[in-house]
């Protein structure tokens, strides 16, 4: 169909260093971005490419490896923004007007430190939560903040978090976050965090960056993807218990 009918370029703008996506809702998309010495959140009207509002933090992450600037996409929920920085820093903010309602260092909070490639996952949220993986400390690889309040609610976890982001499923019929950890995969209780099972598997550099996939149809078989020569692994959920 393009050959006929090839799509035509709306607008095109320049954009700040990160390794994020875009999360759109409505009339405008958001990114995160770094501009100089500031890791900036940026919002963008999607039919003009104009950008709405920025708000800045005077932070910068930088790897050698993997290069400067933000790593994850923000998520956008009931009117708020949750971003967070390559160093930990989560951020809720206003979808409209850009202004932070509040902030939290994560890193800092939950007795953590920066991993090699800093902060990649996403912010999860589910109910009155906003759910983060912290690098650095694995009895706080999960942790759940008050989404209006920014208070923290719980923390959790068996091994270190690594690069994935946390990720809502349903599993017999019990609703779970899971989170992809350094040396495997861990499932977690939405209300408290506490841990249903685990199961691991990881690479010698225990660098994990993909997400879970749950097999379509199913709602107990879980493909696991890992790189450094690892391959993937299909696992069943027999039940909800840590083993």
């Amino acid at each position: 169909v393009w050959d006929q009918q090839p799509p035509e370029e709306v607008w095109r703008r320049e954009v700040g260093l990160g390794w994020g996506s875009f999360a759109v809702v409505g009339p405008v998309a958001i990114t995160q971005e770094q501009r100089g010495d500031d890791e900036c959140v940026v919002c963008y009207d999607v039919a003009t490419g104009e950008p709405r509002w920025v708000h800045r933090s005077p932070e910068r992450f930088a790897s050698v490896l993997g290069g400067d600037g933000p790593r994850a996409t923000p998520t956008i929920h009931d009117q708020s923004v949750y971003a967070i920085s390559g160093s930990g820093r989560l951020a809720c903010i206003d979808v409209a007007s850009g202004e932070p309602r509040w902030q939290v260092d994560t890193l800092a909070d939950n007795g953590g430190s920066i991993a090699h490639h800093g902060v990649c996952g996403s912010p999860l949220v589910v109910d009155d939560l906003v759910i983060v993986m912290p690098t650095g400390r694995a009895e706080a690889s999960l942790v759940a903040y008050d989404r209006v309040s920014g208070e923290r609610r719980w923390q959790a976890g068996r091994w270190k978090a690594s690069y994935s982001s946390p990720m809502l499923v349903d599993i017999r019929g019990q609703r779970q976050i899971l989170a992809f950890t350094s040396e495997g995969l861990e499932a977690h209780a939405v209300e408290d965090g506490a841990l249903l099972w685990s199961h691991p598997f990881t690479n010698d550099q225990s660098t994990v960056c993909a997400q879970p996939v749950l097999v379509p149809d199913t709602d107990r078989q879980i493909v696991l993807g890992l790189g450094y020569g690892r391959g993937s692994t299909l696992i069943e959920v027999s039940q909800a218990d840590d083993g």
